[in-house]
């Protein structure tokens, strides 16, 4: 059953211009639980193995989500843009596929997002990871606390010091994003609001230069991030041996909502 989905699939994407939502729903061997992609917002993204799409769900008892999601098939990380309620005449997905941001990690292979990436993975062909050596039993998995559905939150289920998956890189801006977030303290506000800051490590940990790439709207949003920089210092060294490389340029999200708050690179 699945192989005939992904084959419709294959063959959607093939189409050159393609404006109609098309569900698709994709076998997950669970009675609690049902899962959809749009067909059609599968689409590369800004790197080579690199995904953007839409995935509609929902968990037993639940009103139906719809997540926006980033996949990297190279280093078999995920990031979740963004969960809503899904309402199909409010359904816009190239507003939140465009130039998105995600804190992308590892996820549970048990989870539905990782059902979805493993899905278009397939799709694209794109998928580098190496295989386990041995698969688990297939099985009807309980998705009733799915990872998305605990989207901004500090999700406790997640070990955020198994780096083991991760590229030395990867592992760094992870724990560098844990240790800004905890020194960040923004102002109350009634908005949504995103700031993202260029900055400049040195190989000791030093902040060297920062720009404000993109700026909140708010002056003491925007300050707050920046205080939030400089008050992690020193960071970790960089994750390289190579002594002649004298610093690294990151790139950090700092994004405020009504309830939350996350850094994320």
């Amino acid at each position: 059953m699945k192989k005939s989905i992904l084959l419709t699939l294959a063959l959607l994407m093939s189409c050159s211009v393609v404006k109609a939502v098309d569900w698709q729903e994709i076998y997950i061997g669970s009675d609690n639980s049902v899962l959809y992609i749009d067909s059609d917002t599968i689409q590369q993204g800004k790197y080579k193995d690199e995904y953007l799409y839409a995935v509609r769900f929902v968990n037993k008892g639940s009103k139906e989500k719809v997540a926006y999601i980033k996949s990297d098939f190279a280093n078999n990380l995920i990031g979740i843009i963004r969960v809503e309620d899904y309402e199909s005449d409010k359904y816009r997905p190239s507003v939140y596929l465009t130039n998105p941001h995600a804190f992308m990690k590892p996820f549970k292979d048990t989870s539905l997002v990782y059902v979805a990436h493993d899905t278009v993975a397939s799709l694209t062909e794109n998928f580098r990871v190496a295989q386990k050596e041995t698969k688990k039993n297939e099985v009807p998995v309980n998705f009733e606390r799915d990872e998305i559905t605990i989207r901004g939150e500090q999700d406790a289920s997640y070990n955020y010091d198994s780096y083991a998956s991760l590229s030395p890189i990867q592992a760094y801006l992870v724990k560098t994003c844990q240790m800004i977030d905890q020194n960040w303290q923004p102002p109350e506000v009634d908005f949504d609001s995103t700031t993202i800051i260029l900055t400049s490590i040195s190989h000791k940990g030093d902040i060297l230069t920062y720009s404000i790439e993109s700026s909140s709207g708010n002056a003491a949003l925007d300050k707050s991030a920046v205080d939030a920089l400089y008050k992690t210092k020193p960071y970790l060294p960089l994750p390289t041996d190579d002594k002649t490389i004298g610093s690294m340029e990151f790139r950090f999200v700092f994004h405020r909502t009504l309830s939350n708050k996350r850094v994320e690179y």
